[in-house]
């Protein structure tokens, strides 16, 4: 994952620099991990470039009897003055100079768990990815950058809230970029209770009921990010996530920690890093982009094409 923690460093690239690499991929079944893995913003790229790419996700899941979860995630890139896209997060600049900065997210969550999977499962309701959308603060200087994030469930699903302190530190080597980082998450009864928790006609022979509190997670790792050509770029990031005893505890969990890894590669479209000038004559020109085709709530692989699609 190209890299912002998970995602939480979408500089500007007031100088040909996005700012820290976003965190690329974590954990599907991590919120911590999952929200810094997945975001790529354009690395030292001209402002309002586009990019498209994909990767394919790994990660371990903590749920009984689901040992590994992978799938394809086609990305679209942007960096505009306002507004950005990172692939599974979007949203708009607030406020923003070389110190601070504030911003509305949205994010996609992929926590989620099949009842149909496994024997041990069956009787379970089904708990589903979502989006969540919030707000973000961050502050960046020489030492790095630490940002402070505010989540809540868009479509009603867990109908939580989740809090994240994210730093991380950034170093270029040639054409590569490196990106440590480290999050603290801190997600609240109800989002916990969605995912992990188990209800009274839900509880089973083996299978007690269960209610979780809020949770304290840890995640940390590393993203990475490779200027293969001006236009082709290649990514890979690495995190594992510790979980909160109310977590673990959980009859629907048996591990106590979740590792997880995104790699892909992008296209960038349009001026890149060694452009020219706009020409005078077409400083002022702008555009209008509208998109429809087909989505599914299921993965792309290993059922590729197989899903149930909805026009979007």
């Amino acid at each position: 994952m190209a890299l912002r923690d998970a995602g939480n460093t979408r500089l500007r690239r007031g100088s040909c620099r996005a700012g820290l690499a976003a965190l690329a991929l974590l954990t599907a079944s991590m919120a911590a991990t999952a929200a810094e893995v997945s975001q790529i913003p354009i690395i030292d790229a001209p402002p309002n470039t586009p990019a498209l790419g994909g990767g394919l996700r790994l990660g371990t899941s903590p749920y009984v009897e689901d040992d590994l979860d992978f799938d394809l995630v086609p990305l679209y890139l942007y960096e505009g003055e306002y507004l950005f896209a990172h692939g599974t997060e979007f949203g708009a600049y607030l406020f923003r100079n070389q110190t601070f900065s504030f911003d509305a997210i949205v994010r996609y969550r992929f926590t989620n768990l099949d009842p149909n999977e496994s024997e041990f499962l069956e009787g379970l309701d089904e708990r589903r990815q979502t989006l969540d959308g919030g707000l973000s603060l961050g502050v960046r200087g020489g030492l790095g950058e630490l940002n402070i994030e505010w989540l809540t469930d868009l479509l009603g699903r867990h109908e939580g809230e989740e809090f994240n302190l994210n730093y991380r530190y950034r170093w270029d080597v040639g054409n590569w970029m490196f990106s440590p980082f480290v999050t603290l998450s801190w997600q609240d009864d109800d989002l916990t209770g969605y995912y992990y928790g188990v209800s009274a006609n839900e509880a089973a022979p083996g299978r007690a009921a269960y209610k979780p509190g809020n949770a304290k997670n840890v995640a940390f790792g590393l993203n990475s990010w490779y200027q293969l050509t001006d236009r082709v770029f290649l990514f890979g990031n690495l995190g594992f996530e510790g979980l909160d005893s109310t977590i673990k505890d959980s009859p629907l969990v048996e591990d106590d920690f979740g590792t997880s890894a995104f790699v892909g590669a992008g296209y960038l479209f349009g001026e890149t890093r060694r452009s020219r000038s706009v020409p005078t004559e077409r400083a002022g020109e702008w555009s209008w982009r509208v998109n429809a085709g087909y989505a599914a709530e299921e993965n792309i692989f290993p059922n590729l094409m197989a899903g149930k699609w909805d026009r979007s």
